[in-house]
């Protein structure tokens, strides 16, 4: 799903990242979603991989623990 929060108000967000959740583990599926909220991919992602494209090119961070997620790599590229 490509941004698929964008245009919702926040309660509108919640819901459907938790009827998402719901889905990916209540039916075992893997659900992709491009987004750039940081705060809502903490929160509710079980796999990230982040996209930054630097001086030296596009670098791909991928880490099973969104909490541990740098914002200042966002920053800082």
């Amino acid at each position: 799903l490509d941004e698929p929060s964008a245009f919702l108000d926040y309660p509108g967000k919640e819901e459907l990242m938790l009827l998402l959740r719901s889905l990916a583990h209540n039916e075992n599926k893997a659900i992709l979603i491009s987004s750039h909220d940081i705060d809502m991919v903490k929160r509710y992602a079980d796999l990230f991989w982040v996209m930054l494209k630097t001086k030296a090119g596009t670098t791909l961070s991928v880490d099973t623990d969104p909490s541990k997620f740098d914002p200042d790599l966002l920053r800082n590229s």
